[in-house]
């Protein structure tokens, strides 16, 4: 159901038959959440209340458990509105019921027309490219559309959790959305719990001998070139990464392309942006 704040002029549409969707392509509109991605490109057309100043957009698109089009694949779906990108959505199917996960950006004054249009697409041409492996878009679906003034800056991570922190995913790589400003990304490793005890304490022993030294890279989810990641810190059982500030998504190996520490570990991820920073 769609519903509208008049005094806030915030808007919701969760629904494939709300009348605010003026547009489709590539989409199946659902009853209960605003559709379903049937190819890439795929794109909504929305009619959204006039806002004065910047307005936040809020995109929450989920994949489902055990239904078609590769269903235990990954995706990272590259989001961009009114013809520009702006960020990527990582989604890891979980073993039951459907994993959504949000993207949040803010559009400057004048990027919306009076009446109100706003046009958004979802892409896995590139991501794909940078990420060999991964699922496409048909099946991903589209939970919900939310416009509303902006609030605090949103998490800059996507891991695939629909958390703006927690374990890194069993895919080993999570996403880094654009920022104004260097994001820095805190990892803290432990030796899995799926280990045997002996394996665990030998993992520790490793901690504690020495640091913890993983090679990052990553890659841009718009062209799939290389991107900058710098190693800022390490110690024995975590470390931070600095992602300069740049206008794309990328996606973060921790331990390089090659999975290795992050095979053997559970990591944990947080980031933080610049006191600046925005989508």
């Amino acid at each position: 159901m769609n519903v509208q704040d008049a005094h806030a002029g915030a808007l919701t549409i969760d629904d494939g038959r709300a009348p605010e969707i003026r547009a489709v392509e590539n989409v199946l509109r659902r009853t209960g959440r605003l559709g379903r991605c049937t190819g890439s490109p795929a794109a909504v057309g929305a009619r959204i209340p006039t806002m004065e100043g910047r307005v936040r957009v809020t995109v929450r698109l989920g994949i489902r458990a055990g239904g078609e089009d590769d269903p235990r694949l990954p995706r990272a779906v590259l989001v961009r509105a009114q013809g520009r990108v702006r960020g990527a959505v990582l989604l890891v199917p979980r073993k039951k019921g459907v994993r959504t996960a949000p993207l949040e950006f803010d559009l400057d004054p004048g990027e919306i027309a009076p009446e109100g249009f706003l046009l958004v697409e979802f892409w896995d041409a590139a991501a794909r490219a940078a990420l060999p492996g991964m699922g496409g878009l048909a099946g991903v679906l589209i939970q919900s559309l939310h416009v509303q003034a902006p609030g605090a800056p949103a998490s800059p991570l996507s891991l695939g959790s629909g958390e703006p922190a927690g374990r890194l995913a069993a895919c080993g790589f999570f996403v880094v959305n654009p920022s104004a400003d260097d994001v820095t990304v805190t990892l803290s490793a432990a030796p899995s719990a799926q280990r045997g005890r002996a394996a665990r304490l030998l993992g520790l022993a490793a901690q504690r001998a020495a640091p913890w030294c993983p090679e990052p890279a990553a890659r841009s989810l718009v062209d799939g070139a290389d991107a900058a990641v710098m190693l800022a810190r390490t110690g024995r059982d975590a470390c931070e990464f600095l992602i300069p500030a740049r206008p794309e998504p990328v996606v973060v190996f921790p331990d390089g392309i090659r999975a290795g520490h992050t095979a053997s570990h559970a990591i944990t991820v947080s980031g933080r942006p610049g006191a600046e920073s925005r989508r």
